[in-house]
């Protein structure tokens, strides 16, 4: 599965011929174009409805070197990573996994456009959703998703019809579904330690 392969599986659903063959650049013709332009609109609109196990990443991050402390009035500020899309969680190294994170703001740099993370903290780790592009790595539920968010994306401009509606509630159903599937893959399992005399004991 690549994103050409979610291109046509999502026009197949509108009843199109799905027989593009790239997107980047589109090969000319209506349905190439339309799926260049929503394709990745529809990945990262599923992305940021999630905490997807598969998009997580934890970094230490780098403090950025030209900060200012009395314009932003925070004591520290920091260079997020060139895939940060959402903030999952701002913390410590001694923070334990259940506590809350740290207090914190997300600002844009004027000059570069690029984020930058304040907080007071000296050494922050940051817990986030990546814009992941890989398909590869996206599990099927995803993608199943995927493939019904650019669909109800491609109907308006393809169709002209009013299976436009239809799409966006399956799409809708479909990231629900995802959703759970998800949180189900990915619930931490903690595991209490039990002395090798104590499990004796019980067996």
């Amino acid at each position: 599965m690549n994103e050409v392969s979610i291109c046509n599986a999502a026009l197949s659903y509108l009843g199109e011929k799905g027989t593009i063959t790239k997107i980047k650049p589109p090969e000319g013709n209506p349905q190439a174009e339309a799926c260049a332009e929503y394709y990745p609109q529809a990945l990262r609109y599923l992305l940021e409805a999630h905490n997807w196990a598969f998009a997580i990443r934890r970094v230490r991050l780098p403090e950025y070197k030209k900060y200012d402390a009395d314009l932003y009035q925070w004591a520290h500020g920091y260079q997020l990573p060139s895939d940060y899309l959402r903030t999952v969680k701002v913390y410590e190294k001694s923070s334990q996994i259940d506590e809350a994170g740290l207090d914190f703001e997300i600002e844009t740099l004027s000059e570069t456009g690029s984020f930058i993370l304040l907080t007071d903290s000296p050494a922050p780790m940051l817990r986030y959703v990546a814009s992941v592009q890989n398909v590869s790595i996206m599990p099927q539920y995803f993608i199943q998703a995927l493939v019904l968010q650019l669909a109800s994306y491609l109907a308006g401009p393809l169709m002209k019809t009013s299976m436009a509606q239809q799409m966006i509630q399956m799409a809708a159903q479909a990231l629900e579904t995802a959703k759970y599937q998800d949180s189900r893959n990915s619930i931490r399992v903690k595991h209490e330690y039990l002395a090798p005399h104590l499990a004796a004991r019980s067996i």
